[in-house]
Order: structure tokens, then C-alpha cells, then sequence
């Protein structure tokens, strides 16, 4: 589990993205989509980790952009620095007993990889996701790897905009406080 001041950190970079309870990008769609075909799953998502929740970005395969974080396994995914693959959720004392496993969406194969924002910290997972048990081989895991790489930059780049974005509003004040104060001058 994160400390205190990492899970901070962690949730004032999702606040920055400023993408949470936003309508979906076309951009984060298309790897949903992408996902879904390559590996021939009925549910992939790309999630981002909030407080209480998991919000997906862009999801294919679910009703909802919106599902708990406690017992989640992108909860556990973004604990770790490589893809949290999980062949069998029956088997695994992990998640065995999780309503994701016993209930809808029927959770048995997980695969996700932890998404990382500009300064390294994760916060989020591109995931794939099965009804039943699954295997990935070492070229599909590259493959995983490598949209995930995607999804990243895609999502800092969402945040350098936002960032620059917020810069060039400030300055764009800062010019105008300066031009109504000219005569003080």
C-alpha cells in the first residue's frame, strides 16, 4: 500500500490531469478498442486510481465509467512497477472472494499494467480483462506493454497541455492587470 504522502501525490496529479468526470477522448477510446481486438477480450479499460474509485478513462465491454476502488485489482496493479497478471482470480487468494469475481463483471483473467504520470508516480492501469482463465505469452505481454507505453505518453501529454494551458491563462491575467495598471507607470 502507498504512504500517505505518495497516495498525495498520487491523487494531486489526477487532479491536475483534470480528466476525471470528463466525457471520453477519442484518443483513449481507440486504445481501448485497440486492446480489445488484439487480445481478443470482452472487457479492457483504462483506469485512473482516485480515492475512492476507479474512473475509466476510455472502457470497452462495461456499462458504467465508474466502478469502487476497494478490492479493485487496478488497486493492486498500480502497487507495482511491472503488469499485474492474474491467469485464474479462483485461484488467487487475492481476489478469489472479490465481488468482481463472484459478481458482475465476472472477473476470472486480469491483466494490467501500471500507467505512470509525468514525475513516475502511478496512477493508473490499461487493462485486459476475461470471463474466463487466460494465459498471456511473452509477445503478448510486449504487446500489453507497449500500448500501455501509449496510453501513458497520451496521458501525459493530456497533462503538459493542461498544464500549459493554465500557464498561459495566468500569464494572459498578469498582461492584463499590467496594460490597466500602464498609466501608474
Amino acid at each position: 500500500m502507498f504512504n500517505h504522502q505518495t497516495e498525495q501525490q498520487r491523487l494531486a496529479i489526477l487532479k491536475a490531469l483534470s480528466i476525471l468526470d470528463q466525457p471520453t477522448e477519442e484518443r483513449f477510446e481507440r486504445i481501448t478498442r485497440l486492446a480489445q481486438r488484439m487480445f481478443q477480450m470482452p472487457i479492457t479499460m483504462l483506469s485512473l486510481v482516485d480515492r475512492d474509485r476507479l474512473w475509466l478513462v476510455a472502457q470497452e465491454g462495461l456499462p458504467s465509467r465508474e466502478l469502487p476502488r476497494r478490492g479493485s485489482f487496478c488497486t493492486h496493479a498500480i502497487q507495482m512497477e511491472t503488469p499485474l497478471i492474474v491467469d485464474d482470480a479462483f485461484l488467487d487468494d487475492r481476489f478469489k472472494q472479490s465481488a468482481l469475481v463472484l459478481g458482475a463483471p465476472y472477473i476470472r483473467f486480469y491483466a494490467g499494467v501500471p500507467l505512470h504520470g509525468i514525475d513516475g508516480t502511478r496512477i493508473g492501469a490499461l487493462c485486459i480483462i476475461d470471463h474466463q482463465p487466460r494465459h498471456l505469452e511473452p509477445d503478448e505481454l510486449r504487446m500489453l506493454n507497449d500500448l500501455a507505453a501509449i496510453a501513458q505518453d497520451e496521458l501525459n501529454m493530456f497533462l503538459m497541455f493542461e498544464m500549459q494551458r493554465a500557464l498561459a491563462d495566468e500569464n494572459a491575467s498578469l498582461y492584463e492587470q499590467l496594460y490597466a495598471n500602464r498609466e501608474r507607470f
